[in-house]
């Protein structure tokens, strides 16, 4: 449940992924409308109006990219320093630092970071499920996503990515704690299956010789034998008959008397 809980939050993700770019654009577009003058102003006193405007689509495009390699599920190598230049090269291109266009650009570019630490981490879980020792396998994990998450994170921004890391950890601990309890469930199982086996062809073999014994003996009228055994620790019960030189053995549930006593 836990699993599909994941593949389900990501796949309720990709739709506000399409929805960056016009997020982007209508917060480009209040920066067009809040800016004062003098920021509008370009290289030799020249109008901004348009430079401004060559800028952000510039930077829209840019983010556009990213966000098409995000949506394949990969996480994006130096993604961080590509987005620091996205966000440095708007910078550049009005001329001045503006606290509101930087919002403006690091917003999806933050959504974009958020995605791949989610990618990351749901691959490490996958890659470490099956481990056999849980506190090597999560600390493993830990430091392969501190490596990958750091490339991420955008130079001089407050990105951060210690929730995901923490989530990580809880999340692969959990899931490694009930791959351990299958594991055991099924062992346990198969050695019950194995038990049972022995016991089956014990008791065929017990009253195929004693049903040899009673023939030797020459006895001329009708007769049966027939025994039970109940596996220990388990509420199956194996019973045997022979008659007239077949054997029957069956497997049934027992049920016990007192249904507090039950195994």
């Amino acid at each position: 449940m836990a699993r599909e809980g994941r593949i389900h939050e990501l796949g309720a993700a990709r739709p506000v992924r399409r929805q960056l770019l016009g997020l982007f654009l209508l917060a480009a577009a209040a920066m067009l409308c809040v800016l004062p003058g003098p920021a509008l102003s370009g290289v030799g006193g020249r109008a901004g109006g348009g430079d401004l405007g060559e800028a952000l689509q510039k930077a829209m495009d840019q983010v556009d990219s990213l966000r098409q390699e995000v949506e394949k599920d990969r996480a994006v190598k130096n993604y961080g320093e590509k987005a620091r230049r996205v966000v440095q090269d708007l910078m550049d291109s009005v001329g001045t630092a503006s606290p509101q266009l930087e919002a403006a650009v690091d917003g999806p570019l933050h959504a974009l970071f958020l995605m791949q630490l989610s990618t990351v981490r749901q691959r490490l879980i996958d890659k470490f499920l099956h481990a056999r020792d849980a506190a090597a396998a999560v600390s493993r994990a830990d430091q392969l996503f501190v490596s990958a998450a750091k490339d991420l994170v955008r130079p001089d921004s407050q990105w951060s990515f210690e929730s995901d890391r923490e989530a990580l950890r809880e999340e692969l601990t959990s899931a490694l704690a009930q791959q351990s309890v299958l594991t055991q469930e099924r062992a346990r199982a198969a050695q019950t299956e194995r038990a049972t086996a022995d016991v089956v062809g014990k008791i065929q073999k017990q009253m195929e010789q004693l049903g040899e014994k009673m023939r030797g003996a020459g006895a001329g009228s009708p007769w049966a034998l027939w025994t039970s055994y109940r596996l220990p620790g388990t509420p199956f019960q194996v019973s045997g008959r022979y008659q007239d030189g077949r054997t029957n053995v069956e497997l049934n549930l027992a049920s016990a008397k007192d249904p507090a006593n039950a195994e």
